[in-house]
């Protein structure tokens, strides 16, 4: 069976290849509150993590962890890949969500419920 290919998914797949999501401003200007949210704990274990290390090298200095936490929040920002800050509405839409007793699938199935799905 041949692969059928329209215009929509070349541009779209070519778009997605030459800007990637993190080269927006939007990346960078929007959803912080989300992103902080979320990732409050992965943040923690980093910036403790690099003052350690700055500690042991003696070069702990309000700049460098001033310096080490834009780091943190910057690379973890990219890392992280993103969160999703859609709002749509998905009212009597129905998902099947795999493995949703823990982890991402939980998470997943929870932000489908809040959205209206029904979810299984």
């Amino acid at each position: 069976m041949p692969i059928r290919l329209t215009v929509t998914d070349i541009v779209s797949t070519t778009l997605r290849i030459l800007y990637p999501n993190w080269l927006t401003v939007s990346y960078f200007t929007e959803n912080w509150g989300l992103f902080f949210s979320e990732e409050v704990y992965n943040l923690s274990v980093l910036f403790i993590f690099g003052a350690a290390i700055r500690y042991m090298l003696e070069e702990l200095t309000l700049w460098s962890v001033l310096c080490g936490g834009l780091w943190t929040i910057g690379t973890r920002r990219v890392l992280a890949g993103g969160l999703c800050g859609s709002t749509k509405d998905l009212t009597g839409q129905t998902v099947i969500v795999t493995g949703a007793n823990t982890g991402v699938g939980k998470g997943t199935t929870q932000e489908l419920l809040k959205r209206g799905q029904e979810c299984f």
